[in-house]
């Protein structure tokens, strides 16, 4: 942390550095730097808790928190794949960027062993990982940045068949997590999309209940301790507060929408959530292997809580939208890379968000303005 920003914090600051007896630091002043660090990044919270021993010792420890305590989630990064052009035997390594401004990290998550890992933004909400065992289907959060785990049980349960052997490859697919997300404090709700289930389940001694089946058109996205999902009725929560026959909620009315819509929703960077609609329009006189078969064509929403309706959104200002596949979108400041690297007011589209549709086509990336 740079020296002006202690200034803010700490009086005679000037006098304090040049002493540069850190460790000696009142305990109230500690407390305030990591207050401060904590509301920018968890990463910087991190950093500061490992300056030393007394630093470590009067602020608080992330892993005596619930992995769902919202204040450490690092909401900001992104884990990336492993690369395994990079000749890097280590499978614990691993690589993440800071969306908001570029930075990079290394970590290492020896908890990802044994795992798959849930995709996309919709499959780590507040940037905490969803694991998969490959053995039982139990699953595991992981935050990347504090390490912390939390252990859930197999969803084997609530699928609809059981697992025939342990090299079950079609077993391992109806269980892949499509989406994720938490209400409150104290449940965990996932997206089974390949089984077409939302399930949920309370942290700590709680079983998997069946929410909703047969009628999610996308995977859930979790946003402010709310889960939000796209089906046939609208845009739904969940509330589980209702009884179980009752437990979807619709948020707002689609503006229009069909079967062969896709359906991206993100967080806008203010606690706001946008609905991103993806249209395809089949062109009736064309051939299915011209490129031409098709449109593809964008409609931005942000949801109104307290009037439930999607409002338009024409202009998103110095950010880019990148959609890819299943529900989650990332919304990315244009200062987050070099200059030009990023188009304003932009939507970057992976085209394999329409494999499930069209079938067979490789994978394109555009970039389209809004």
């Amino acid at each position: 942390m740079h020296e002006d920003k202690l200034a803010k914090l700490i009086p005679c600051v000037s006098n304090i550095c040049n002493r540069r007896k850190w460790a000696e630091l009142d305990k109230s002043y500690v407390q305030r730097i990591a207050e401060h660090a904590l509301s920018n990044d968890v990463a910087d919270y991190v950093h500061i808790r490992a300056t030393c021993n007394p630093w470590r010792k009067n602020t608080e420890d992330p892993k005596l928190s619930s992995i769902l305590d919202p204040r450490f989630h690092p909401r900001k990064w992104i884990v990336l794949p492993a690369d395994d052009r990079a000749g890097d035997d280590n499978e614990a390594r691993r690589r993440m960027v800071n969306i908001s401004n570029g930075a990079k990290y290394v970590v290492q998550l020896p908890s990802i062993s044994g795992h798959a890992i849930a995709a996309s933004s919709s499959g780590a909400p507040g940037g905490i990982m969803v694991l998969i065992n490959d053995c039982t289907a139990a699953i595991r959060l992981l935050n990347p940045i504090t390490g912390q785990t939390a252990d859930l049980p197999s969803v084997e349960p609530v699928m609809s068949r059981t697992r025939t052997g342990r090299l079950d490859r079609g077993f391992h697919e109806l269980c892949k997590v499509t989406g994720a997300g938490f209400v409150g404090d104290h449940t965990v709700v996932l997206h089974l999309g390949r089984d077409d289930r939302l399930v949920a389940a309370r942290l700590y001694g709680g079983h998997w209940e069946m929410v909703s089946r047969g009628t999610v058109l996308c995977s859930a996205f979790s946003l402010n301790g709310t889960v939000y999902f796209a089906d046939t009725d609208g845009l739904m929560f969940v509330d589980l507060d209702k009884p179980s026959m009752r437990r979807l909620r619709r948020a707002a009315a689609w503006p229009e929408i069909d079967t062969e819509t896709v359906v991206h929703m993100a967080d806008d960077g203010a606690g706001r959530l946008l609905v991103i609609i993806n249209r395809l329009y089949f062109k009736k006189e064309a051939r299915r292997e011209d490129d031409r078969y098709y449109t593809v064509e964008f409609e931005v929403f942000r949801l109104d809580p307290e009037a439930r309706e999607l409002v338009p959104v024409r202009n998103i200002g110095k950010r880019a939208l990148f959609v890819g596949n299943y529900c989650g979108a990332l919304v990315v400041p244009a200062s987050a890379s070099a200059p030009g690297t990023i188009v304003h007011n932009s939507i970057y589209f992976q085209h394999n968000v329409c494999l499930r549709i069209l079938g067979g086509f490789d994978h394109v990336s555009v970039c389209l303005r809004i």
